[in-house]
Protein backbone atom coordinates (compact mmCIF):
# COMPACT_ATOMS: atom_id res chain seq x y z
CA UNK A 1 0.00 0.00 0.00
CA UNK A 2 2.85 2.35 0.86
CA UNK A 3 4.47 1.55 -2.49
CA UNK A 4 1.22 2.30 -4.32
CA UNK A 5 0.86 5.63 -2.50
CA UNK A 6 4.45 6.58 -3.37
CA UNK A 7 3.84 5.64 -7.01
CA UNK A 8 0.70 7.78 -7.11
CA UNK A 9 2.56 10.72 -5.56
CA UNK A 10 5.33 10.32 -8.12
CA UNK A 11 2.85 10.24 -11.01
CA UNK A 12 1.04 13.26 -9.59
CA UNK A 13 4.31 15.16 -9.29
CA UNK A 14 5.20 14.33 -12.88
CA UNK A 15 1.79 15.52 -14.08
CA UNK A 16 2.22 18.82 -12.25
CA UNK A 17 5.67 19.25 -13.79
CA UNK A 18 4.41 18.49 -17.30
CA UNK A 19 1.48 20.85 -16.87
CA UNK A 20 3.76 23.61 -15.63
CA UNK A 21 6.16 23.20 -18.55
CA UNK A 22 3.60 22.76 -21.31
CA UNK A 23 0.83 25.04 -20.15
CA UNK A 24 2.65 27.93 -18.54
CA UNK A 25 0.87 31.25 -18.56
CA UNK A 26 1.96 33.90 -21.02
CA UNK A 27 3.22 36.13 -18.20
CA UNK A 28 5.49 33.40 -16.86
CA UNK A 29 6.80 32.55 -20.33
CA UNK A 30 7.64 36.20 -21.00
CA UNK A 31 9.43 36.50 -17.66
CA UNK A 32 11.61 33.49 -18.42
CA UNK A 33 12.28 34.72 -21.95
CA UNK A 34 13.41 38.10 -20.59
CA UNK A 35 16.29 36.40 -18.77
CA UNK A 36 17.90 35.77 -22.18
CA UNK A 37 17.94 39.42 -23.23
CA UNK A 38 21.39 40.79 -23.99
CA UNK A 39 21.89 44.58 -24.24
CA UNK A 40 23.26 45.93 -27.50
CA UNK A 41 22.80 48.29 -30.44
CA UNK A 42 22.14 47.51 -34.10
CA UNK A 43 22.36 49.90 -37.04
CA UNK A 44 20.65 49.77 -40.42
CA UNK A 45 21.15 51.28 -43.85
CA UNK A 46 17.86 52.48 -45.33
CA UNK A 47 17.57 52.13 -49.09
CA UNK A 48 14.93 52.69 -51.73
CA UNK A 49 15.34 51.16 -55.19
CA UNK A 50 18.93 50.27 -54.15
CA UNK A 51 19.76 53.94 -53.39
CA UNK A 52 20.73 54.96 -49.85
CA UNK A 53 18.08 57.32 -48.46
CA UNK A 54 18.52 57.17 -44.68
CA UNK A 55 19.57 55.24 -41.62
CA UNK A 56 18.04 53.55 -38.58
CA UNK A 57 19.13 52.29 -35.19
CA UNK A 58 17.81 49.95 -32.50
CA UNK A 59 19.21 50.01 -28.96
CA UNK A 60 18.27 47.47 -26.30
CA UNK A 61 19.29 48.20 -22.72
CA UNK A 62 18.60 46.64 -19.33
CA UNK A 63 18.62 47.96 -15.78
CA UNK A 64 17.95 46.55 -12.34
CA UNK A 65 14.25 47.24 -12.77
CA UNK A 66 13.49 47.13 -16.47
CA UNK A 67 14.18 46.64 -20.16
CA UNK A 68 14.38 49.62 -22.50
CA UNK A 69 14.11 49.52 -26.29
CA UNK A 70 14.81 52.63 -28.37
CA UNK A 71 14.40 52.72 -32.16
CA UNK A 72 14.99 55.57 -34.58
CA UNK A 73 14.64 55.94 -38.35
CA UNK A 74 15.21 58.75 -40.86
CA UNK A 75 14.38 58.31 -44.54
CA UNK A 76 14.01 60.69 -47.46
CA UNK A 77 12.10 60.49 -50.72
CA UNK A 78 12.45 62.59 -53.87
CA UNK A 79 9.87 65.28 -54.52
CA UNK A 80 9.60 68.24 -56.93
CA UNK A 81 11.92 70.96 -55.66
CA UNK A 82 13.73 68.84 -53.07
CA UNK A 83 13.13 65.89 -50.76
CA UNK A 84 10.63 65.02 -48.09
CA UNK A 85 12.03 63.65 -44.86
CA UNK A 86 10.26 61.01 -42.78
CA UNK A 87 11.37 60.39 -39.21
CA UNK A 88 10.14 57.77 -36.74
CA UNK A 89 11.15 57.31 -33.11
CA UNK A 90 10.02 54.74 -30.57
CA UNK A 91 10.92 54.32 -26.89
CA UNK A 92 9.48 51.39 -24.95
CA UNK A 93 9.99 50.70 -21.24
CA UNK A 94 9.20 47.25 -19.84
CA UNK A 95 9.63 45.44 -16.56
CA UNK A 96 12.25 42.72 -16.19
CA UNK A 97 9.45 40.29 -17.04
CA UNK A 98 8.80 42.07 -20.38
CA UNK A 99 5.52 43.58 -19.18
CA UNK A 100 4.84 46.94 -20.80
CA UNK A 101 5.23 49.98 -18.50
CA UNK A 102 5.01 52.90 -20.94
CA UNK A 103 6.00 53.95 -24.44
CA UNK A 104 6.47 56.96 -26.71
CA UNK A 105 6.05 56.88 -30.46
CA UNK A 106 6.62 59.68 -32.98
CA UNK A 107 6.12 59.59 -36.71
CA UNK A 108 6.33 62.70 -38.81
CA UNK A 109 7.21 64.21 -42.14
CA UNK A 110 9.82 66.95 -41.70
CA UNK A 111 8.69 68.81 -38.56
CA UNK A 112 4.99 68.02 -38.21
CA UNK A 113 4.96 64.82 -36.14
CA UNK A 114 2.28 62.43 -35.01
CA UNK A 115 2.90 61.55 -31.36
CA UNK A 116 1.54 58.81 -29.13
CA UNK A 117 2.27 58.35 -25.43
CA UNK A 118 0.89 55.37 -23.55
CA UNK A 119 1.21 53.81 -20.12
CA UNK A 120 -0.23 50.74 -18.44
CA UNK A 121 -2.42 51.35 -15.37
CA UNK A 122 -3.06 48.56 -12.86
CA UNK A 123 -2.09 45.91 -15.46
CA UNK A 124 -5.61 46.17 -16.90
CA UNK A 125 -5.80 49.44 -18.84
CA UNK A 126 -3.69 51.20 -21.45
CA UNK A 127 -3.94 54.97 -21.13
CA UNK A 128 -3.08 56.69 -24.42
CA UNK A 129 -2.55 60.34 -25.41
CA UNK A 130 -2.38 61.06 -29.17
CA UNK A 131 -1.24 64.37 -30.67
CA UNK A 132 -1.47 64.94 -34.43
CA UNK A 133 -0.08 68.21 -35.79
CA UNK A 134 -1.62 71.28 -34.18
CA UNK A 135 -4.80 69.49 -33.10
CA UNK A 136 -5.57 69.20 -29.36
CA UNK A 137 -4.39 65.94 -27.72
CA UNK A 138 -6.82 63.04 -27.81
CA UNK A 139 -6.96 60.68 -24.83
CA UNK A 140 -8.28 57.13 -24.55
CA UNK A 141 -8.42 54.28 -22.04
CA UNK A 142 -8.24 50.84 -23.63
CA UNK A 143 -8.94 47.62 -21.68
CA UNK A 144 -6.18 44.99 -21.66
CA UNK A 145 -6.49 41.25 -21.19
CA UNK A 146 -3.04 40.00 -20.24
CA UNK A 147 0.44 41.04 -21.44
CA UNK A 148 0.49 43.70 -24.16
CA UNK A 149 2.99 43.93 -27.02
CA UNK A 150 3.98 46.71 -29.42
CA UNK A 151 5.19 46.17 -33.01
CA UNK A 152 8.78 46.85 -31.87
CA UNK A 153 8.74 44.39 -28.93
CA UNK A 154 6.86 41.52 -30.54
CA UNK A 155 9.86 40.04 -32.47
CA UNK A 156 11.91 40.11 -29.26
CA UNK A 157 9.25 38.18 -27.34
CA UNK A 158 8.69 35.74 -30.19
CA UNK A 159 12.34 34.73 -30.63
CA UNK A 160 13.23 34.54 -26.94
CA UNK A 161 10.11 32.68 -25.87
CA UNK A 162 10.77 29.81 -28.25
CA UNK A 163 13.39 29.30 -30.95
CA UNK A 164 11.80 30.24 -34.28
CA UNK A 165 10.89 27.39 -36.59
CA UNK A 166 9.18 27.53 -39.95
CA UNK A 167 5.48 26.83 -39.53
CA UNK A 168 5.15 27.96 -35.94
CA UNK A 169 2.52 30.53 -35.05
CA UNK A 170 2.20 32.87 -32.10
CA UNK A 171 -0.75 34.93 -30.89
CA UNK A 172 -0.13 38.23 -29.09
CA UNK A 173 -2.25 41.02 -27.72
CA UNK A 174 -0.91 43.96 -29.71
CA UNK A 175 -1.29 47.73 -29.66
CA UNK A 176 -0.35 49.45 -32.93
CA UNK A 177 0.28 53.21 -32.44
CA UNK A 178 -0.62 53.87 -36.08
CA UNK A 179 -4.03 52.23 -35.73
CA UNK A 180 -4.81 53.11 -32.12
CA UNK A 181 -6.53 49.85 -31.13
CA UNK A 182 -5.70 46.70 -29.16
CA UNK A 183 -6.20 43.43 -31.01
CA UNK A 184 -5.01 39.84 -30.83
CA UNK A 185 -2.71 39.27 -33.78
CA UNK A 186 -1.34 36.04 -35.19
CA UNK A 187 2.32 35.98 -36.19
CA UNK A 188 3.68 33.14 -38.32
CA UNK A 189 7.24 32.04 -39.08
CA UNK A 190 7.26 31.73 -42.87
CA UNK A 191 10.86 31.02 -43.88
CA UNK A 192 14.43 30.53 -42.68
CA UNK A 193 17.58 31.81 -44.35
CA UNK A 194 21.19 32.89 -43.78
CA UNK A 195 22.29 36.51 -44.26
CA UNK A 196 25.81 37.81 -44.76
CA UNK A 197 26.04 41.05 -42.77
CA UNK A 198 28.80 43.62 -42.30
CA UNK A 199 29.74 43.93 -38.63
CA UNK A 200 32.78 46.25 -38.91
CA UNK A 201 33.97 48.89 -41.38
CA UNK A 202 37.10 50.74 -42.45
CA UNK A 203 37.55 54.05 -44.22
CA UNK A 204 38.48 53.89 -47.91
CA UNK A 205 40.88 56.80 -48.59
CA UNK A 206 40.09 56.84 -52.31
CA UNK A 207 36.34 57.32 -51.96
CA UNK A 208 36.37 58.79 -48.42
CA UNK A 209 33.57 56.38 -47.62
CA UNK A 210 33.32 53.54 -45.13
CA UNK A 211 33.46 50.03 -46.60
CA UNK A 212 33.03 46.55 -45.15
CA UNK A 213 36.05 45.36 -43.16
CA UNK A 214 34.53 42.12 -41.88
CA UNK A 215 31.33 40.19 -42.56
CA UNK A 216 29.59 37.44 -40.66
CA UNK A 217 26.76 35.01 -41.38
CA UNK A 218 23.55 35.35 -39.38
CA UNK A 219 20.65 32.90 -39.42
CA UNK A 220 17.29 34.62 -39.58
CA UNK A 221 13.61 33.77 -39.81
CA UNK A 222 10.93 35.65 -41.71
CA UNK A 223 7.94 36.51 -39.58
CA UNK A 224 4.65 37.84 -40.92
CA UNK A 225 1.68 39.20 -39.05
CA UNK A 226 -1.93 39.05 -40.11
CA UNK A 227 -2.23 42.65 -38.89
CA UNK A 228 -0.08 44.44 -41.45
CA UNK A 229 3.30 44.97 -43.09
CA UNK A 230 4.77 46.70 -40.04
CA UNK A 231 5.25 43.24 -38.48
CA UNK A 232 6.89 41.59 -41.48
CA UNK A 233 10.62 41.05 -41.70
CA UNK A 234 13.62 38.88 -40.87
CA UNK A 235 14.76 38.46 -37.24
CA UNK A 236 17.65 36.54 -35.71
CA UNK A 237 17.55 34.10 -32.81
CA UNK A 238 17.82 36.99 -30.33
CA UNK A 239 14.72 38.68 -31.75
CA UNK A 240 16.70 41.53 -33.31
CA UNK A 241 15.79 42.79 -36.77
CA UNK A 242 18.02 41.71 -39.67
CA UNK A 243 16.07 43.08 -42.63
CA UNK A 244 12.60 44.53 -43.16
CA UNK A 245 10.53 46.95 -45.21
CA UNK A 246 8.18 48.52 -42.64
CA UNK A 247 7.50 51.70 -44.63
CA UNK A 248 6.56 50.62 -48.12
CA UNK A 249 9.53 50.82 -50.48
CA UNK A 250 12.05 51.69 -47.75
CA UNK A 251 14.24 48.67 -46.93
CA UNK A 252 16.21 48.37 -43.69
CA UNK A 253 19.25 46.07 -43.58
CA UNK A 254 21.58 45.60 -40.63
CA UNK A 255 25.16 46.78 -41.13
CA UNK A 256 28.03 48.53 -39.34
CA UNK A 257 27.39 51.94 -37.75
CA UNK A 258 29.84 53.74 -40.03
CA UNK A 259 28.19 52.40 -43.18
CA UNK A 260 24.67 53.03 -41.89
CA UNK A 261 25.13 56.54 -40.53
CA UNK A 262 28.50 58.03 -41.48
CA UNK A 263 28.19 57.33 -45.21
CA UNK A 264 24.67 58.79 -45.31
CA UNK A 265 25.87 61.84 -43.37
CA UNK A 266 28.83 62.35 -45.73
CA UNK A 267 26.56 62.14 -48.77
CA UNK A 268 24.22 64.68 -47.19
CA UNK A 269 27.04 67.16 -46.60
CA UNK A 270 28.47 66.82 -50.08
CA UNK A 271 25.09 67.04 -51.82
CA UNK A 272 22.81 69.27 -49.69
CA UNK A 273 19.19 69.33 -50.81
CA UNK A 274 16.10 71.30 -49.86
CA UNK A 275 13.98 69.65 -47.17
CA UNK A 276 10.38 70.33 -48.10
CA UNK A 277 7.67 70.92 -45.46
CA UNK A 278 4.63 68.66 -45.24
CA UNK A 279 1.73 69.55 -47.54
CA UNK A 280 -0.18 72.45 -46.04
CA UNK A 281 2.52 73.42 -43.54
CA UNK A 282 3.28 77.12 -43.21
CA UNK A 283 6.93 76.84 -42.19
CA UNK A 284 9.53 77.52 -44.92
CA UNK A 285 11.76 74.74 -46.26
CA UNK A 286 15.27 74.44 -44.89
CA UNK A 287 18.57 73.15 -46.22
CA UNK A 288 20.21 70.15 -44.70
Amino acid sequence: MIGAVLALLWVGGMLVLVRRELFRGETERMAQAALLIAPGANFYAVTRDSARVGYASSTLDTSATGIHLTEFLVAESEAPGGVRRLAARSLVNMTRGMNLVNFQFELGESYQPYKVFGRVANDTTLEVVVTAGAAPPDTARLPMHGPLMLPTTMPLALALEQRPKVGRRFVYQLYDPLVGTIDHDTVRVRAESVFVLTDSASLDPASTRWVAAHQDTVRAWRIESSGGEMLAGWVDEKGRLVQAAPLGNFVLRRTAYEIAFQNWSLDSKEHPRVILPPPGAAAPPSRR
